[in-house]
């Protein structure tokens, strides 16, 4: 069973999972590893758009757009 460490706003912890551990997702416009997905929602679902920290618009606590979404001038 893959464990994956993660940190986040200054917690760390380990999720471990059942079977092959997924390719990391990349950030869709600098291609860093993605920490957030974009929160935009799109009919029933979101955009999630995979985003780095520096790439990502925080609209709300824990709450990203991606630029597509944000209002023009705030990225």
């Amino acid at each position: 069973m893959p464990c994956v460490p993660f940190q986040h706003q200054g917690v760390r912890g380990v999720v471990c999972m059942k079977g092959p551990r997924p390719a990391p997702k990349r950030c869709a416009y600098c291609g860093a590893l993605a920490t957030c997905l974009c929160d935009y929602p799109k009919g029933k679902k979101t955009c999630d758009r995979p985003m780095c920290a520096a790439c990502a618009t925080e609209v709300d606590l824990d709450l990203h757009q991606c630029r597509e979404h944000c209002a023009p001038g705030t990225y």
